[in-house]
């Protein structure tokens, strides 16, 4: 885990209504911590001390305008916040991009969600940092066999349990709780059972938000190599 830290001053603003939308601009003084190509952003905390916002229920979205195009993030909601000291963000799929985006200038878009008459006000000259987490892919546990080949390689209970572990060591990557799966034991557990297990790791995956191809069809009751060959390259997606 390692963070960015963007900092930046606001060098124009509107104090206006919420309902169409009120916005900053910020120039960025400052952008240390360069993203490494595999990291992926996992939280962020937007820092500021002279915008102050007057809404029943709003949030900040945060769009970048880089090389690769503007991405966006939003804050966590505000509920009648007065001062914005501290709000962490959650960062959006479309975020994912920050991790090559170098912008030149910063946009603070405040929605207001609920309410009527809501104001905010961007202070001129207000300093704003940005400091976004980054988390590296872990290393994760080689497969006992690679390659596997259909109607050739044995199905093994290894084969799921190495899956389960990658599975939790991208989550704990994320800072995501480990996944509770249920017991699998070689030589006991019924193939009977191997749908029910892939069901359960794809829900795993899928709470981590990774993007990827649909699941393709689980064969009733009967492993097939290619449904564990796409959740392995689903899986080393993750990070």
């Amino acid at each position: 885990m390692y963070k960015r830290t963007i900092t930046g001053t606001i060098s124009k603003y509107n104090n206006t209504d919420l309902k169409p939308g009120a916005y900053a601009i910020f120039t960025v003084d400052t952008d240390t911590g360069p993203a490494e190509d595999n990291a992926r952003p996992v939280s962020a905390r937007l820092s500021a001390s002279e915008i102050r916002c007057y809404a029943t229920t709003a949030f900040l979205a945060v769009r970048f305008d880089g090389p690769t195009g503007a991405t966006v993030a939003n804050t966590n909601e505000l509920s009648g916040d007065s001062t914005i000291h501290a709000e962490d963000f959650t960062l959006s799929d479309l975020a994912t991009d920050l991790l090559t985006a170098e912008p030149s200038s910063v946009y603070l878009c405040v929605v207001a969600t609920s309410g009527t008459g809501n104001k905010v006000n961007f202070r001129d000259g207000c300093a704003i940092s940005l400091e976004i987490d980054y988390a590296l892919p872990p290393e994760l546990l080689p497969y006992t066999d690679p390659v596997l080949i259909a109607g050739v390689t044995q199905v093994k209970a290894r084969h799921m349990q190495e899956l389960r572990t990658n599975i939790n060591l991208q989550r704990d990557g994320l800072r995501m709780a480990p996944y509770s799966f249920s017991t699998i034991r070689a030589g006991y557990t019924s193939l009977a059972d191997w749908t029910a297990h892939v069901e359960e790791m794809r829900a795993a995956i899928d709470e981590t938000g990774v993007q990827h191809d649909a699941w393709i069809a689980i064969p009733v009751n009967c492993p097939t190599a290619a449904v564990i060959e796409q959740l392995r390259r689903v899986v080393e997606a993750i990070l």
